[in-house]
């Protein structure tokens, strides 16, 4: 149980952090209660960690510490919610420094 609880803190002060970094880049950003994503269409979608938005973009943003940890169910839920509202589908995750990743079908 320790450890779940500690990879839950990892994330969360992860998702922080990318949320200060696109805010630092001009974005707007929301960050979804507990990871369980938004409503859509009147139903819950448990994709997308934070949505991040600036006059000329909208992102959704899957937050993974480990890039491998992205299901192939996650981003093609992920490509399909972002096509449904015209935005980007990103995947940020550490590899030294915060990356991020567009998600392609």
């Amino acid at each position: 149980m320790k450890k779940r609880i500690k990879s839950k803190l990892k994330g969360s002060r992860f998702e922080r952090k990318v949320a200060l970094e696109l805010s630092k880049k001009g974005f707007l950003v929301y960050k979804g209660s507990a990871s369980k994503g938004g409503w859509y269409d009147g139903h819950r979608i448990g994709v997308g960690d934070l949505l991040a938005i600036n006059k000329d973009r909208k992102l959704i943003i899957e937050v993974k510490y480990n890039k491998n940890k992205l299901s192939q169910k996650e981003r093609s839920d992920l490509v399909e919610v972002a096509r449904k509202v015209d935005a980007e589908p990103f995947l940020a995750y550490w590899e030294g420094e915060i990356k991020f990743e567009r998600i392609k079908a």
